[in-house]
């Protein structure tokens, strides 16, 4: 039998390892992954284009003998910082979350697969947009296909899916956590 590396099988393994640490910690700490997510995506993007602006931007003659604008020296940076920070913010962070009180555990069980689908979305497609560098702290609706990402795109079914619908991928945990607020007893 013989295995052929592709992109989806890539997206694949990473839905499981993620699907695996889910159900380790259980929904309560998998949306605490999702919330730092969010904060993480504001870091590594605020940093990168403050880095990015300073030196091709404010500062040419740093980029003479050092950098080109199109190294992707830059997305490993971007993607790097994304990573550490979502790392330390989920394990670091001194807060809790509570969420959604589960009546059974076929609840408990629901509410770590729906958890576990949002994070893994959301991570992938954070890592698949700062790779075709793009930006979430510039225009929202942006054409995330282009030359960096073009050939994973071209090759994946899957790379596809979550590219065209990244926008949605990031909204949909935050709107989910506001219904379950709205809909939770606690006060």
């Amino acid at each position: 039998m013989q295995i052929n590396l592709t992109w989806d099988l890539f997206i694949i393994v990473f839905f499981t390892l993620i699907l695996s640490y889910s159900f380790i910690i259980w929904y309560n700490k998998t949306m605490k992954i999702i919330l730092s997510s969010y904060i993480a995506i504001l870091v590594a993007d605020w940093i990168w284009n403050l880095i990015f602006n300073l030196i091709f931007r404010d500062f040419p003659e740093l980029n003479v003998f050092f950098f080109k604008e199109n190294d992707p020296v830059f997305i490993i940076f971007k993607i790097s910082l994304f990573i550490i920070s979502l790392v330390i913010l989920s394990v670091r962070w001194g807060f809790e979350v509570e969420g959604v009180e589960a009546e059974s555990s076929l609840h408990e069980i629901i509410y770590t697969l729906m958890f576990w689908a949002l994070s893994a979305l959301l991570i992938i497609s954070v890592i698949l947009v700062f790779a075709s560098w793009a930006s979430f702290l510039q225009w929202w609706w942006l054409d995330v296909v282009n030359s960096a990402i073009k050939s994973m795109y071209d090759s994946s079914m899957l790379v596809q899916l979550i590219v065209l619908n990244y926008n949605l991928i990031f909204i949909v945990p935050a709107t989910i956590f506001v219904i379950l607020s709205l809909t939770s007893e606690k006060e």
